[in-house]
């Protein structure tokens, strides 16, 4: 199995990147910025595509850390150095599988690149939020596990089993078992994360009682204190939204 061949790319990284990002963001009255988060499986998927479909702008932290180790992309040498060219696909392309096999059984792996990765996360996070107004949206599976609650207004944790998650990864994904329960024990437990959530959803019922609550939540926030200087922005008009909801 591949491995960390050079361990010193990750020292190279930088630490401060998050707490002084984090310091210097402040609430803006117009704007309110929700964290989505859960465990993996749990549905957040179906959560996001929610709140797109009721004009949300959706910022998902996953896709910019995949796009940003593609070849000639800013992080793919930094990885290739770190994990050398065993991870490389027969194309050039870092075979994230391959990858995720190596940083799934090794924190050490799994921390060198989150170091490598991150970075470049958060200037995409930075650069998202700059100037938006209204609710929006960061989908950020690993807002607890990476210190990035301070990034946002309203930490959302989408909730279901543990059995539910083993069920759909099995199943989604094509994982063994032992790679299942890996992937799992990678993540904070569900209820360290349901005990600094700001908001569960819990996706233990039908797909449609999930949506409902997406959108009570954004009608909660819509009706309270604390969404009311973003009422106008964010709704645009009720009765225009109501039809994509």
């Amino acid at each position: 199995m591949p491995k960390v061949t050079n361990r010193s790319v990750c020292s190279e990284q930088k630490d401060h990147y998050v707490a002084s990002f984090a310091t210097s963001k402040r609430r803006i009255r117009g704007r309110l910025i929700l964290g989505i988060t859960g465990g993996i499986a749990s549905g957040k998927t179906r959560v996001i595509q929610t709140l797109a479909k009721c004009g949300v702008p959706i910022l998902s932290s996953d896709e910019i850390a995949h796009a940003s180790i593609r070849r000639g992309k800013p992080a793919y040498q930094a990885v290739l150095r770190a994990f050398g060219g065993t991870i490389l696909d027969a194309k050039g392309e870092i075979d994230r599988k391959t990858l995720g096999q190596v940083v799934f059984s090794d924190l050490g792996a799994r921390r060198c690149l989150e170091k490598i990765i991150h970075p470049y996360v958060i200037r995409a996070i930075r650069k998202f939020i700059q100037g938006r107004r209204g609710i929006i949206a960061l989908d950020i599976p690993l807002l607890y596990e990476a210190g990035w609650v301070a990034l946002v207004d309203v930490a959302v944790v989408v909730y279901t089993t543990k059995a539910e998650q083993i069920r759909r990864l099995q199943r989604r994904n094509g994982l063994s078992r032992q790679e299942v329960l890996a992937r799992l024990t990678a993540q904070w437990p569900n209820h360290d994360k349901l005990r600094l959530a700001d908001v569960v959803l819990r996706n233990t019922g039908s797909p449609a009682q999930l949506r409902q609550q997406v959108k009570k939540l954004l009608q909660d926030i819509t009706d309270s204190e604390l969404g009311r200087c973003t009422k106008d922005r964010v709704v645009c008009g009720r009765e225009r939204r109501r039809a994509s909801c």
